[in-house]
């Protein structure tokens, strides 16, 4: 709709990415600025053998900035690869879940990306934060995702009207990202064009309720179909192949039925099925599991539901830790593996988490470790202030060897 026709992605390590729209690839440089200004120049920029990421105006960019470009040799995948791959199945469920009309690809993938870069995914080297956490240095502000979700139906005001009967119905398409503050919006009018506005409210419960909304929201519907039609080469969003849109078959993720606009308050999955869709109720995989036996410290990874004899689950799903009924296997160090409910391998996770969920281990003994003689002693390692002994917090001149 606006003119682009490729996305440039740079991506780290830390499961965060960036991705900037472009009219044409050899317009690929242009992306250095946004991303120097973005986020500051990185230590490299490691792209794959493409020309217009190694050569021409993208690399005398970059040199003049002094930032090295190394590619990679041709086949091997790079981080960013990897990105794009997760990027592109959360992609696929907004297209299929939301109705959008492919036009709007490339805003729907800037979404995407900025979603997963403020998500805390367990990646080792996330160490319990996200990505934007990571690389701005502070903690990410996610203010900008959290009110609403890509094409939600929306109110706006004109920058001069402040008359709320005046308020003009449209559909979010995510933050502006480069035009006025935190909380500016992208939105999308029944005549096909993209606005920006921070003066946005959603629907009220009785206004999606409401017969002349509804109503509304079907005349916005067929007259931006009809606009869209001349853009698409004729292809309405109604008729759409959305089988482009499909989920890739090694995508472990749950898929959503098509529907016109969220009437609910909650989007519930309790209908689903044990056995078709394992991976949504096997949370509990990978998880750790430690208790004591014979005074030394046991340690099992829980491995998956166990079956029974007829090759069906053992015990019965349900969100409640302490209903859930089901029985999972843990392998332990040894080599042996024994059977935990699901309650047990709550109580276990929650015995090693604190309060901001992070792990903790308990130590029990140091050793190998020395002091010097300018170490304190028991004596010297408490003061008296008003009456109070107060211990001196210090560990200088104790060494501990790895």
């Amino acid at each position: 709709m606006e003119g682009n026709t490729c996305l440039v992605i740079y991506a780290t390590r830390l499961q965060w990415a960036k991705a900037y729209p472009l009219s044409e690839e050899r317009n690929a440089h242009q992306s250095l600025f946004y991303l120097f200004r973005d986020v500051g120049f990185p230590s490299a920029l490691i792209p794959d053998g493409a020309t217009s990421l190694t050569k021409g105006e993208f690399k005398r960019v970059a040199n003049k900035t002094q930032v090295p470009i190394y590619p990679l040799e041709p086949f091997n995948q790079s981080t960013a690869e990897d990105m794009i791959r997760e990027g592109t199945r959360l992609y696929q469920r907004f297209m299929i879940g939301r109705n959008i009309p492919k036009i709007l690809w490339d805003r729907v993938f800037i979404y995407c990306l900025e979603i997963r870069s403020h998500m805390t995914l367990g990646h080792p080297m996330q160490n319990g934060e996200c990505g934007a956490t990571i690389i701005q240095g502070h903690t990410a502000d996610i203010s900008h995702l959290a009110d609403f979700s890509m094409y939600d139906w929306c109110w706006t005001l004109p920058p001069r009207d402040s008359n709320q009967e005046n308020k003009q119905l449209t559909r979010r398409l995510g933050p502006s990202f480069n035009v006025g503050g935190e909380l500016c919006y992208a939105l999308l009018t029944a005549k096909a064009q993209v606005i920006i506005r921070s003066s946005v409210s959603p629907l009220k419960k009785e206004e999606r309720e409401a017969e002349d909304i509804k109503q509304m929201k079907s005349e916005f519907t067929q007259e931006l179909s009809r606009r869209l039609e001349s853009k698409q080469g004729g292809e309405t969003p109604d008729t759409m192949n959305y089988d482009k849109y499909s989920i890739i078959a090694d995508d472990s993720g749950p898929s959503f039925v098509m529907y016109e606009d969220d009437e609910k308050d909650e989007f519930i999955l309790s209908d689903y099925n044990e056995e078709e869709n394992q991976i949504e109720f096997d949370k509990y995989i990978s998880s750790t599991v430690r208790h004591m036996e014979d005074n030394m410290e046991q340690v099992g990874i829980t491995k998956g539901r166990k079956r029974g004899p007829d090759g069906k689950f053992i015990g019965k799903y349900n969100e409640n830790p302490i209903l859930d009924t089901s029985v999972y296997e843990i392998e332990f160090q040894d080599g042996r593996v024994e059977s935990y409910f699901a309650n047990q391998i709550v109580e276990c996770i929650l015995d090693e988490s604190e309060a901001e969920a992070n792990i903790t281990h308990h130590i029990k003994d140091f050793v190998d470790h020395r002091r010097d003689s300018k170490a304190l002693t028991s004596d010297e390692a408490f003061l008296r202030v008003k009456g109070k002994t107060i211990p001196k917090r210090t560990t200088k001149d104790w060494h501990i060897y790895a």
